[in-house]
This record gives C-alpha cells, sequence and structure tokens, in this order.
C-alpha cells in the first residue's frame, strides 16, 4: 500500500515538473506562441518547432477545436513529444533532394 501511494506521489511530482517546464520554457520564449490552453503542449510545440528552425525543417502548427484541459499534462508531453520525434526523424531519414515538413 505506501509503495502505490509513494508511485503516484513521486507521479504526481513529476507531471507538475513538466507542466513547469513546459511552460516556464514556452513563457521566456520571446516569439513563444499560445497555440493551446495546454502550457504543456504549447512548451512541447515550441520547443520541437526550435528544433525544426535549427535543422532547416519548416514547422507550421494549426491548431482548431476544443481546448486540451482533458489531457493530464504528462501525457500531453508523451503524445505531442513522441508524435513531433517521430515527425524530426521521418523528415531526416528523406533521401537527398526530397525535403520534408511538419505541420
Amino acid at each position: 500500500m505506501k509503495i502505490r501511494t509513494n508511485s503516484a506521489s513521486k507521479c504526481s511530482t513529476t507531471t507538475r515538473l513538466l507542466q513547469l517546464c513546459a511552460t516556464e520554457w514556452a513563457e521566456r520564449r520571446q516569439e513563444a506562441r499560445r497555440y493551446t490552453a495546454n502550457g504543456a503542449v504549447n512548451g512541447i510545440l515550441a520547443a520541437k518547432g526550435e528544433e525544426c528552425r535549427l535543422r532547416g525543417i519548416p514547422f507550421m502548427v494549426q491548431a482548431e477545436g476544443g481546448t486540451l484541459d482533458f489531457l493530464d499534462y504528462g501525457d500531453a508531453c508523451a503524445i505531442f513529444g513522441n508524435a513531433l520525434d517521430n515527425a524530426l526523424e521521418a523528415c531526416e531519414a528523406l533521401p537527398p533532394g526530397e525535403k520534408g515538413f511538419i505541420r
């Protein structure tokens, strides 16, 4: 019972740290944009957008629809971070002469 409580506490703490780091990173960027109402998603999008810029990969965000409040910060970071990492890898794996983009 105590192990489960400690694990839940550690997960909660980790999630909160992810939220704070992503939000703070996004807010510190002068050109940081508010893509969504979810600070974690904004942080991930801003970080991956910067990574794309540094790698010369065109990056465009078009967020539509409702809020992402139903996602917990840890899940949002995992989902969006993983999807964008996969897209970056796919762009870099293209044959010479082909140019990828992330939208």
